[in-house]
């Protein structure tokens, strides 16, 4: 089904910086596995100092976001890697603007398969969106809490059959 499983630890952390760096945006890289089109972050870097940050954009320039995702690939002998993007959104309700859907779109095209997109908006709500390739275009895709658990989220796209949402985004 394409599930998105996220560690509710991770997302507490990822709010958490949301909020040492209001008014500006953060972000950072998601990593995680990929399973037969599943995809499971197992964590996140985070701003570092080299990263440009301003109340509407935020752009990763530090090298700490590479060498976090090199040693941990290293460390789990190639398992782990890159697996999309975080960022917030001070202000609105965190929907995707046309930066945010061209950046997955470079980020696609460097990835080997699928990625994941979040965005912490205003009110701290997480969204989440699955970048794949349909019919050879890049597409993204809103996905939906489908269930959880006492440690973990699991997302699904909106229009998957579990619901009846279609919300996607050509990029």
């Amino acid at each position: 089904m394409n599930t998105v499983l996220i560690p509710k630890s991770l997302v507490a952390d990822l709010v958490a910086a949301r909020g040492e760096y209001l008014p500006d945006e953060t972000g950072g890289f998601l990593l995680g596995q990929r399973r037969d089109g599943d995809i499971e972050i197992v964590s996140a870097t985070r701003q570092g100092p080299q990263d440009k940050a301003t109340p509407s954009s935020f752009e990763r320039n530090d090298d700490s976001h590479h060498l976090i995702a090199f040693d941990r690939w290293k460390r789990d002998a190639g398992r782990t890697g890159y697996a999309g993007d975080w960022h917030s959104h001070p202000a609105g309700d965190g929907s995707p603007s046309s930066t945010d859907r061209r950046a997955w779109s470079v980020l696609y095209d460097h990835s080997k398969g699928p990625i994941v997109g979040l965005i912490l908006g205003e009110t701290q709500q997480l969204r989440v969106f699955r970048g794949a390739k349909r019919m050879g275009m890049p597409w993204v895709t809103e996905c939906v809490l489908a269930r959880e658990d006492d440690t973990q989220l699991c997302y699904v796209p909106q229009n998957s059959d579990a619901h009846d949402g279609h919300r996607k985004f050509k990029v």
